[in-house]
């Protein structure tokens, strides 16, 4: 920030940055590394989003001045710049780079708190449908080396899809006509009627060397070695086995969204 002198806050992997429950007076801009944030359920605590680099966490408290709603806890070594209640207009509301992304984020949060309450809302009054496994803050195990690629041409661009996922969590969704703070993608999906892929679809993520698939409260669903998610499947978590997986966006038999995606353990 001109004029400004930046305070940095340097994390190891597993550290906590603030806990839920603890008083606020200040936000973080994620420089580097990779947070989780998570809510207490019951004794355990259930992730509700993963932020990195260019991200905001710890806001809230500035809001509301109440304490602290999540835990934050550094994934891998993290670097953060610690923002104050009187430099938060100006250093994110005030900066139209910052202020896109910081909306992106809190969408995505609220998009991430619906689908858990839609899933709790499936499940009840009972249901034999397993709960999605949690990734699990502090397991910060070397992160695997995952790559994607279409099994057939995308159906409106006639081309094979292929990408390296190059951060966590690496979001899926199809692709809109102008950028919009609604939908946050790292990939963009073309689709056509009837429509197969959601603006925010599914999600790739790691957690103690694990790889994960996450299903973002899509509406056709997601299927990952033949195991469907979503909220009306009662679970929105598979795991990801060491070499290749199909991961199908959309109905499990007419969705033309088929892809290989390889994980290769990290060192």
């Amino acid at each position: 920030m001109q004029g400004c002198i930046m305070l940095k806050k340097v994390c190891k992997a597993g550290e906590v940055i603030f806990r839920e429950g603890d008083e606020s007076t200040e936000a973080y801009w994620v420089i580097s590394g990779r947070v989780e944030i998570t809510i207490r359920s019951g004794s355990a605590g259930l992730p509700v989003a993963r932020l990195g680099a260019g991200e905001v966490i710890g806001e809230m408290g500035l809001i509301d001045n109440k304490p602290r709603s999540a835990t934050a806890t550094a994934l891998v070594p993290t670097e953060l710049e610690i923002i104050t209640e009187e430099e938060f207009e100006k250093s994110v509301l005030q900066n139209p780079a910052r202020l896109k992304t910081y909306l992106g984020t809190m969408f995505e949060r609220l998009r991430a708190a619906h689908t858990l309450l839609e899933l709790e809302r499936a499940r009840l009054p009972a249901s034999s449908a397993p709960a999605p496994e949690p990734l699990s803050a502090g397991e910060c195990g070397p992160e695997p080396v995952v790559s994607l690629k279409s099994l057939a041409p995308n159906p409106v661009t006639a081309e094979i899809i292929a990408a390296s996922v190059d951060r966590f969590p690496f979001r899926i969704g199809r692709a809109g006509d102008k950028w919009s703070a609604f939908f946050q993608n790292e990939l963009a999906i073309q689709d056509q009627n009837p429509l197969q892929i959601s603006r925010q679809h599914a999600s790739i993520d790691t957690g103690g060397g694990k790889c994960f698939v996450s299903d973002r409260g899509s509406h056709m669903g997601t299927v990952v070695n033949g195991v469907k998610l979503g909220t009306k499947a009662g679970t929105i978590v598979a795991e990801l086995k060491t070499g290749d997986n199909t991961v199908i966006f959309g109905h499990p038999t007419a969705s033309p969204h088929r892809y290989n995606v390889n994980v290769t353990p990290g060192h």
